[in-house]
């Protein structure tokens, strides 16, 4: 599992069981702020016209997973900020999975978002899942136990669906009833998609990383300054071999050397540290 993971994980199961150690005391937990260090350098949530940072938001779904803490290792060991959309059904797997949320919530350098609990998409089921809207938010709301408490922020399952003060789709037929609930309910509910995919063969294969850095950096070249950011969606899973994880540390490293280039949180995207979810169609 790597030294990073079962140093803490060892530290959690010192004169305790796993079961109490990954009990309903987790939902409190995360109430708690943590003291951090000051960061020399920081990132300011709202931007102005002075600042022309770009940010690249590094995003993975569907965890926890068996993968995740090799990813959470190289994440931790770059030191960047990166952003998970976890599954409640998944922490609820088994202890060991309950572990390794307790893991990626504990450093100060990850933040957990909303996946919805059941993550309702195997065996062809999203589309009766989103024929009720009603139970999407349900399916939300119940994942909100393993969130900090205030946090709004969500990703649907299977869906590049955006509902932000600076953007909102609503083409998608089978998303839209559920933006029209979250309106009607005057709910202050982000929904955040990606612009980019890091899919398996970028996982596997140089030329297809390649192709990915190009499409980031031609995003963040033709945008304007304090609007530079980029949202990058992956997934847990898609980090089994050394080789995905060599990829995504040279990714990493690609950006970090341009130094105009920040590795940032989703709940800094424009409009969402301060702002309320769009509530209008654009």
């Amino acid at each position: 599992m790597g030294t990073f993971f079962l140093s803490i994980l060892n530290t959690c199961l010192i004169g305790l069981s796993l079961v109490s150690c990954v009990s309903d005391s987790k939902k409190d937990s995360l109430k708690t702020p943590q003291a951090q260090a000051p960061n020399p350098n920081p990132i300011r949530p709202e931007r102005d016209s002075t600042d022309t940072t770009a940010r690249v938001y590094l995003t993975f779904d569907d965890g926890p997973y068996t993968t995740t803490p090799g990813l959470m290792q190289l994440l931790a060991k770059k030191n960047i900020r990166s952003s998970f959309f976890i599954i409640g059904s998944q922490i609820d797997k088994s202890p060991w999975h309950d572990s390794v949320y307790q893991v990626v919530a504990s450093n100060e350098n990850f933040k957990i978002y909303n996946h919805t609990y059941s993550h309702a998409v195997t065996r062809g089921r999203i589309h009766a899942y989103y024929r009720n809207p009603a139970g999407v938010w349900q399916d939300i709301v119940k994942n909100k136990s393993y969130l900090p408490a205030g946090m709004s922020i969500t990703r649907l399952p299977g869906k590049n669906t955006w509902r932000t003060p600076r953007r909102t789709s609503r083409t998608d037929r089978q998303a839209a009833p559920l933006l029209n609930l979250l309106d009607t309910l005057n709910q202050p509910e982000f929904i955040v998609g990606w612009d980019f995919e890091w899919v398996s063969a970028t996982s596997e294969n140089r030329a297809e990383l390649d192709n990915l850095i190009r499409q980031v950096e031609q995003k963040l070249s033709n945008s304007s300054p304090g609007n530079r950011d980029v949202v990058v969606l992956s997934h847990d899973y898609l980090y089994r071999t050394p080789q995905s994880l060599q990829l995504l540390s040279d990714f990493i490293d690609h950006f970090q050397r341009k130094g105009n280039v920040k590795f940032d949180w989703v709940e800094h995207l424009p409009g969402l540290h301060t702002g309320a979810a769009k509530t209008k169609p654009s």
